[in-house]
């Protein structure tokens, strides 16, 4: 069946540029309206997926956050965020992100809060540092605007090791994301090395941190030419 669904967004943003002696830095505010008309089709659509979101930057600003055209929920919201980026001689290039969004009128998407009755969104925030182009670490999570606390969370590092590369991987879940007793946390370390004239060989390991754990829960090696 065809149906109708006119969206509108209209959206403000002012890159400015920063000077403390010999740092320079580029800040730009961002801030939207948007509006989808229309009849609330999310009891009628058969592909549910299409709601399985949660809020970060990548999608804070889309106009449609859904998964495909045919999952219509109407409503108005505020999208605002603030971008800053630099270069430091000790930390490098340094990126960094803040964002939320408010809903302004009809129903609240579960994908942008836990709280279901929350007009504001989850901060979303990320955070790049790239001191040399051997080394990166980079930081993305979201933070309850209810009550302040992490509710997810993942850090990477990635960093030249010998004639290798080591890569460092933690990330942790909030245990209300699926009805569980404990938050969910993991670590991971691989590091591979590319061996002349054999092929690239790398190892793994996985840590499971819930609930204090330390045991590795899995184990990996590959040698690939």
């Amino acid at each position: 069946h065809a149906f109708l669904a006119p969206a509108l967004s209209v959206g403000w943003r002012l890159p400015m540029a920063m000077v403390a002696g010999t740092r320079k830095a580029v800040i730009e505010p961002t801030v939207r309206i948007a509006h989808i008309g229309g009849e609330n089709r999310t009891s009628k659509i058969a592909n549910r997926d299409a709601s399985d979101y949660r809020i970060d930057e990548a999608n804070l600003f889309l106009l449609n956050r859904y998964q495909g055209k045919d999952f219509v929920m109407p409503g108005s919201r505020l999208d605002g965020g603030l971008s800053a980026t630099t270069a430091d001689s000790i930390l490098g290039k340094v990126s960094a992100f803040l964002g939320v969004s408010k809903t302004l009128s009809g129903d609240i998407s579960p994908g942008t809060s836990l709280d279901l009755k929350n007009q504001l969104s989850d901060y979303v925030s990320t955070v790049s540092i790239s001191p040399s182009n051997s080394t990166s670490f980079s930081w993305s999570g979201r933070i309850s605007s209810s009550d302040h606390s992490p509710l997810e969370s993942t850090m990477y590092l990635s960093t030249n090791l010998g004639s290798g590369t080591l890569q460092l991987t933690h990330n942790k879940l909030d245990k209300r994301y699926f009805n569980g007793s404990y938050d969910a946390e993991e670590f991971t370390a691989n590091y591979s090395d590319a061996l002349r004239g054999i092929g690239t060989f790398s190892v793994g390991q996985v840590w499971d941190l819930t609930q204090g754990k330390t045991n590795p829960t899995l184990s990996s090696a590959s040698l690939s030419t």
